[in-house]
Order: C-alpha cells, then structure tokens, then sequence
C-alpha cells in the first residue's frame, strides 16, 4: 500500500518542510515530518500533526514545537 503526501497549512505562518507533497510512501515507512514558522515568536509556538486518509483524521502529535524531530511510521490503515 502506498499513500501520496498531501500538505495542508492552517496558518500562513508555517511552512511544511517535509514531506512537501506529492512523496509516496509505504506502509511501515518512517516519515521525516519537518516545518518551521515564519515569524520571531518560533520558539513559543506549538504544532498538533495530523494525516488525513480522505475524511479519516489520525493524530500524529500534539504540542510540538518545530526544533523537535519528528518521525512517524506510516501505519497500514492510512
């Protein structure tokens, strides 16, 4: 199974690094999630992620901050 990366930005002040869109993964693939913000306040602020499967919503993480690594493993249900 494999699943296109879509991104989807609710805020003008984030910039999604990676995945950017149009990646493929496979289920099982470790996923470098990365962003970063786009003002002088960065530091303070604090992201929820999530992946979306249509109208299936999955969290990732909640309240973390951009200097943070991410890494998430593409589930197979996605």
């Amino acid at each position: 199974m494999t699943s296109g990366a879509q991104t989807t930005t609710t805020n003008s002040g984030i910039t999604v690094i990676s995945p950017n869109g149009g990646e493929r993964f496979t289920a099982g693939e470790a996923i470098n999630i990365s962003w970063k913000y786009n003002d002088d306040k960065a530091s303070d602020r604090r992201a929820d992620v999530y992946a979306m499967n249509g109208t299936t919503q999955q969290i990732i993480a909640t309240n973390v901050s951009a200097s943070t690594p991410l890494v998430w493993t593409l589930p197979s249900s996605i």
